[in-house]
């Protein structure tokens, strides 16, 4: 029992095919030109996460704690002719480091230099404490 369907219903079931296939969504590029630029203003503000910080500090004025047994040392730093203090807290371990490494080039024959992320205004957090020997002069 074959049932002949006419030529003219067969044809219009596949346009519908076709139109259900066909994408309605406008997918032409936008041109540069159409999205407007920032406007400069003195209310222009952005947003970040924190404020990193990088200190040279002088190796002379780093104190001589006794960090045996101690997992953080907190560090207080000055800075010079300001009213800006900050404290950190730095790992045992690399600030007896730093001391040794001081000790050894000399105060005045290396930079000292901690660095940290500032999240809260006079609070350095994940601080790390680095001694770097400075460069001599070839004396020729």
């Amino acid at each position: 029992m074959t049932e002949t369907i006419p030529e003219e219903i067969k044809t219009t079931k596949l346009v519908l095919k076709k139109r259900i296939t066909v994408p309605t969504a406008d997918t032409t590029p936008v041109k540069a030109e159409s999205i407007a630029p920032a406007k400069v203003t003195d209310r222009n503000i952005a947003t970040a996460k924190g404020l990193k910080v990088t200190m040279v500090i002088d190796p002379a004025s780093i104190p001589n704690v006794d960090s045996t047994g101690m997992k953080k040392v907190t560090l207080t730093i000055n800075v010079s002719n300001t009213d800006i203090q900050v404290t950190t807290e730095i790992n045992a371990k690399s600030y007896r480091k730093a001391l040794s490494s001081i000790e050894e080039y000399g105060a005045d024959g290396c930079n000292v230099i901690v660095q940290g992320s500032m999240r809260q205004y006079g609070v350095i957090d994940d601080a790390g404490l680095v001694v770097q020997p400075k460069k001599q002069a070839n004396a020729e």
